[in-house]
């Protein structure tokens, strides 16, 4: 016994003071259990640590302690009757105490404690009263994070099990469990395999959601706790019997609809078992429409060119290969065509011609969207006469029967519907001394020349003008007129003879151009080739702003649409030039974003898909759902998924893109508490952290001395986030605890680490430093009397033999060789255990 009261002597004169240091004591233990388990106490310090005492409670209605065991951090563990004392009536243990002799430890587990379970209920495993010194004997101020634990050894209770295959399967279930780890389905498919799903949860309600094809199914629900108890439910049975589509919808056109112009028919429709569709197409002009199409997989269909003003009739088949459903039977009209009127042109003669005798007029008539009838005629405000022709039509008239001086010729033209515009032109007749015009070209076929000689009044003045055919150019005249001037003016006072003369041009330059690929999609590298010959420079207008200067560019359009592709090349010093249009269609990307980004099981998962020209989306969740919409919501049980979305844009180009998704339940905890006290005040700092998914309305509670002092419901995302409240604190020793959901609200990964325990000191009227003083003084006495009773009146001497020798401090016996430190008294000691101690403890004499 007295040794044992010496050792605590040692123990505690080497903690003069106290100082703050970095150091935290963690009580580490599983959230839940249904047996027996293990609670270690961890210490991590920045400073070296030389030994720590300290007590631990619990609740003893709950838990019994069977044994405490020693976790190595320090190298002597004291252990007897006394220390540590185990009361599993109150639930507590008193003095805990390990220390070190000449080395120092900064981390490592303290000790182990052996737990039974008594009964079901939540207990606190708090440790208490701690002490730790440093290598020098020094205090170490240190928090405390302890911890709880549920015990439960109940397995959960499974009732209620419905099952609808109504619209898809449905299954649900009610689960009576509070601490509720997961509840899954175990499905057998109609071949025999199985496989595992989460459900998801409503408070106690229990659901599983998903589309199955045809077939026998069975199946069973299992629910596991926190604590690790399972139950199942009985095994059930259902069917899934086929269902046809249903009746196509969403006609375009829309059905009666006025004046259409598309040539496409489109329309919508599912199937509630996901099986593949294929459409029969019915379509004519009569109320039961002929088939003109089966067996397609889309669903859109190109007609062949409408009738204007016709009505049309159609209707879809849809059939799923066992079942088939029709459409009500559409319709839709075209519009009519619109008439624009034919014009028409008087060619010959020129408007205020001289003319005798007789003249034949000459013109052409065209119409944009038809053919001219008839081309009329007439003579001032006489009746219409009918010319001779349509596109090319003539009129003669004889002059003689016209009075001398201007007349006015008229000519229109008829398409069935509507007349053109009138054409006009004024002539002159004059019936007297006539002189003949005659041309000739040279070489023959070189080119021709307007007009091309007649009979003209005497002093007439004819212009002509010389017109070259392709590959020519008029060079000069000859005869009765001369110069180079390709019009000229002749005077007749005569008859006239003229000759046009034409030289052969030289073969232009061959300027062209080729682009690969012919059919470009937009962001596609297009290459264009030059095939100029002789080409020394080049000049690419790529119809967008952009431009090059080299001979074979590379080219890529940002959008789709219609460009102009013009090429200018330099060939002998001459500029030539090339345009094409170039049609660049659109390409879409399968694109998405979802949040939140760390969703917890049961949360509503936000889906949003990205791109203008998208006719079908397909988003795969990756537990068996599916969505089909542009924006889309989903919720998930605890787990990894992929999810994967599919589209299709509008000019039949697919994509995909997938994105792995993690939902987890919360994890809190609380970590690097800090405070600044300034008069009665102290300023708590601390960080929050989820180590899970996003959490909404955490409870969050700080209480000092026990009591209660704020209560707050905030967001803990998953991360990290600070946490400052202001506490008044009272003289002496202040405990504050911080506690995140204290009611457990919220099923997380690890509810044991969700608490966090420290002290801080108050100005004090009696200090620490006092009580430990008198403290001393008390143990002085007490081993001041001992050694009166041991060793008044006797003779000290020295063990009889080595291997009975011990050293005082530690108890140890000396190894041969070992350096040993005698005192006068006659105690003996480890030449380390006298650095350490510096006085003997029997004496009080010096020992180095």
């Amino acid at each position: 016994m007295g040794r044992h009261v010496l050792m605590a002597f040692l123990f505690l004169i080497f903690i003069p003071i106290f100082h703050a240091m970095a150091t935290e004591i963690k009580v580490v233990s599983p959230s839940f259990s249904s047996h027996d388990f293990d609670v270690s106490i961890e210490v991590n310090s920045s400073v070296g640590l030389g030994g720590m005492q300290c007590d631990f409670s619990f609740n003893a209605s709950l838990l019994k302690v069977k044994s405490i065991e020693n976790g190595g951090m320090f190298d002597i563990w004291w252990n007897n009757v006394t220390f540590p004392l185990i009361d599993n009536k109150n639930g507590s243990i008193k003095n805990m105490v390990a220390f070190s002799i000449g080395n120092v430890s900064y981390k490592g587990t303290f000790a182990i404690i052996h737990f039974e379970i008594v009964e079901e209920g939540v207990s606190y495993l708090n440790v208490e009263n701690a002490l730790l010194s440093d290598r020098n004997a020094n205090p170490v101020d240190a928090s405390i994070q302890n911890a709880s634990i549920i015990i439960d050894s109940t397995p959960p209770e499974i009732k209620n099990v419905e099952i609808s295959v109504s619209n898809g399967v449905n299954i649900t279930c009610d689960v009576v469990e509070k601490n509720i780890q997961y509840v899954r389905i175990n499905l057998t498919y109609p071949d025999g395999k199985k496989k595992e799903f989460d459900m998801a949860a409503s408070n106690q309600k229990y659901f599983f959601n998903t589309s199955l094809k045809k077939g026998n199914y069975s199946f069973f629900i299992i629910a596991r706790d926190m604590a690790g108890n399972e139950a199942s439910s009985l095994p059930h049975q259902f069917s899934i019997k086929n269902h046809p589509p249903v009746k196509p919808y969403s006609p375009f056109p829309n059905d009666n609809a006025k004046n259409v112009s598309t040539a496409i028919l489109s329309w919508k429709c599912y199937d509630l078992d996901n099986d593949s569709l294929k459409y029969d197409v019915y379509f004519g002009t009569s109320s039961n429409p002929p088939k003109v199409a089966e067996n397609i997989t889309g669903n859109f269909y190109n007609l062949p060119a409408l009738q204007y003003s016709t009505t049309y009739y159609w209707k879809i088949v849809a059939w799923d290969g066992n079942d088939k459903n029709e459409s009500k039977l559409w319709s839709f009209t075209t519009g009519s065509q619109k008439n624009y009127p034919p014009a028409i042109q008087i060619t010959y003669p020129d408007n205020g011609s001289i003319v005798s005798e007789s003249i034949e007029i000459k013109g052409t008539a065209s119409d944009a969207d038809g053919s001219v009838e008839r081309v009329e005629i007439k003579i001032d405000n006489d009746a219409w006469q009918l010319a001779s022709g349509t596109t090319s039509w003539s009129y003669g008239i004889d002059t003689t029967k016209l009075s001398d001086g201007n007349h006015v010729i008229y000519a229109r033209a008829y398409d069935g519907k509507n007349y053109s515009k009138i054409a006009s032109l004024s002539l002159i007749v004059k019936n007297q001394k006539k002189y003949k015009l005659t041309i000739k070209i040279s070489p023959s076929n070189a080119g021709y020349v307007t007009p091309y000689g007649g009979t003209y009044d005497a002093g007439t003045i004819v212009k002509i003008t010389a017109h070259a055919n392709a590959g020519y150019a008029f060079d000069h005249w000859s005869g009765d007129a001369s110069g180079g001037s390709s019009t000229i003016q002749i005077k007749m006072d005569g008859d006239k003879s003229v000759v046009a003369f034409f030289v052969p041009l030289q073969s232009p330059p061959v300027v062209d151009f080729y682009y690969e690929p012919s059919s470009p999609y937009a962001g596609e590298i297009i290459q264009f080739y030059d095939k100029s010959s002789d080409a020394s420079e080049w000049h690419w207008d790529f119809g967008d702003g952009n431009s090059s200067s080299q001979k074979n560019p590379g080219h890529s359009y940002l959008k789709a649409g219609k460009y102009d592709v013009t090429l200018t090349v330099v060939i002998n010093g001459k500029e030539y030039t090339k345009s094409k249009t170039i049609n660049v269609k659109g390409k879409e990307k399968a694109i998405f974003t979802f949040h939140p980004l760390f969703p917890s099981p049961g949360t509503t998962i936000y889906f949003y898909g990205a791109g203008k020209n998208i006719v079908s989306w397909t988003w795969d969740f990756g537990d068996g759902s599916y969505g089909y919409e542009k924006n889309v919501t989903h919720a998930y049980g605890e787990g990894n998924y992929t999810v994967v979305l599919r589209i299709k844009d509008k000019w039949g180009n697919e994509d995909n893109i997938s994105k792995e998704l993690h939902v987890e339940y919360p994890d809190f905890s609380i970590e690097n508490i800090q405070h600044e006290k300034k008069n009665d005040m102290a300023l708590i700092k601390a960080f929050l952290k989820n180590n899970g998914g996003d959490a909404q309305n955490v409870t969050v509670a700080l209480y000092l001395n026990g009591d209660e002092i704020l209560k707050e419901k905030i967001n803990i995302s998953h991360g990290i986030q600070g946490f400052e409240k202001n506490v008044e604190i009272s003289e002496g020793k202040n405990e504050i605890k911080i506690v995140i959901d204290p009611e457990n609200k919220f099923i997380e990964k690890n509810e044991s680490n969700n608490v966090a325990s420290f002290v801080i000191y108050g100005k004090r009227v009696f200090s620490f430093h006092g009580i430990y003083a008198v403290y001393i003084a008390i143990v002085l006495i007490i081993l001041t009397s001992l050694y009166l009773l041991k060793f008044r009146k006797k003779e000290i001497t020295i063990a009889s033999s080595k291997e009975e020798a011990r050293c005082t401090v530690c108890f140890g016996k000396f190894k041969p060789n070992s350096e040993i430190v005698k005192c006068e008294c006659g105690a003996m000691f480890h030449k380390s255990c006298a650095t350490r101690v510096k006085v003997c403890p029997n004496c009080g004499r010096k020992l180095i």
